[in-house]
């Protein structure tokens, strides 16, 4: 109560507190967080490298485990070679927009995600933002999801399932 004797807030008189103010300054100059980009597949146990230091790792003349690599089948050699490419590119073309993260088929994330997005066994997807684009040769599906997610719209679904690059299952 006041001195009047009426019961007034006071809060709307007042101007905005101190950590108010300070939580609303942080919040403008901090960069925006770059946009988690999940790469599904099933990886061999020396796939889990850290997909952040692998490109600049590359840069500096660093060679990932070549007499390990020597003892897995073509098959999966390839399938690290797509997946080396597949980070490589995302690093030159998004830079630190995005953080991919690689996501093994055999833990629960990956179970669900394959679950959730039809991914098979042989296939290497990116999931972000829920969306799903299926890495073939070319880069095409991939960026146009992840721009789309960076642009904060809705990113474009060809083949209207909202499984990128995948025809519409009747």
């Amino acid at each position: 109560m006041d001195r009047t004797g009426v019961n007034e807030p006071r809060a709307a008189e007042r101007s905005p507190s101190l950590f108010a103010r300070w939580r609303f300054r942080l919040a403008q100059e901090q960069p925006p967080r770059p946009l988690r980009v999940e790469i599904v597949g099933l990886f061999p146990l020396y796939y889990k490298m850290c997909p952040r230091g692998m490109p600049w790792g590359y840069a500096c003349g660093l060679e990932g485990p070549a007499e390990q690599e020597r003892e897995y089948p073509e098959a999966e050699r390839r399938g690290q070679r797509r997946l080396e490419a597949l980070v490589r590119h995302l690093a030159a073309r998004f830079g630190s927009q995005v953080d991919p993260v690689t996501v093994p088929l055999t833990s629960l994330r990956g179970t669900w995600l394959a679950t959730r997005h039809r991914i098979r066994t042989g296939e290497l997807a990116v999931v972000v933002g829920g969306r799903c684009a299926r890495f073939e040769e070319d880069y095409e599906a991939v960026d146009r999801l992840i721009e789309g997610c960076l642009a904060g719209g809705e990113p474009r679904r060809p083949g209207g399932d909202g499984l990128a690059g995948r025809p519409p299952q009747s």
